[in-house]
């Protein structure tokens, strides 16, 4: 021990994660609270704790139902994703058509993680549709984001991109990869991006034409 504290970090944030946990029954009641930057906050730190999420999820869909803040409902939309069953994919999808395009993003990269469960009503129409809207947020600046991977929404879409499901539409995949490329805050070489769209489409070679195929 070190000052009282492990020399393991990983005991010391399992000890601080479980220190949360215990709170979340009482720290739910603030998602009602009048101030939108904390029922922001309550709302993010749901997503981290899906060992509640029988609880959580309803409170984050119906929060999203009711809310005026754009900010406050993106990250509760994409909370109730993160930690959302397959049948939460039903609650998100509407959320594709909303008029602010920060709750699409949000939509769309809840859908993608839903789209990796079993028996999750997103086949491939409905993730071609979120692969639709990420291209559309790669495309553009936002004047607000949500705190998820530190605010960096491009970084956010490669990042979701990855989690893809095979998808009929690959070019769609490729176009929206190529536009985050100089939007990602932490990449700003764009070499991590260029490393996914290698990852993702690794180049084709043509053999030789006295190599043996």
């Amino acid at each position: 021990m070190a000052a009282g504290n492990s020399f393991d970090s990983r005991w010391s944030a399992l000890q601080a994660y479980d220190a949360v946990l215990a709170e979340l029954p009482s720290l739910l009641a603030l998602l009602d609270d009048a101030d939108a930057c904390l029922r922001t906050r309550i709302a993010y730190l749901l997503a981290w704790f899906p060992e509640v999420s029988a609880t959580s999820r309803p409170r984050l869909i119906t929060l999203v139902a009711r809310e005026k803040d754009p900010v406050t409902a993106a990250t509760a939309l994409l909370a109730a994703g993160l930690i959302g069953t397959p049948s939460t994919a039903e609650d998100i999808t509407p959320y594709l058509d909303a008029a602010d395009p920060l709750m699409r993003w949000a939509a769309a990269t809840a859908l993608i993680r839903l789209a990796g469960l079993d028996k999750a009503p997103v086949g491939p129409a409905l993730v071609g549709r979120a692969v639709t809207e990420l291209t559309a947020a790669a495309h553009s600046t936002f004047d607000h984001v949500t705190d998820y991977f530190e605010g960096d929404l491009h970084g956010h879409i490669e990042r979701t991109l990855h989690a893809l499901p095979p998808i009929p539409d690959p070019a769609a995949v490729r176009e929206a990869l190529d536009a985050c490329l100089p939007r990602i805050a932490r990449d700003r070489s764009g070499t991590r991006t260029r490393q996914a769209i290698e990852q993702l489409f690794p180049p084709c070679h043509t053999p030789h034409p006295d190599t043996p195929t």
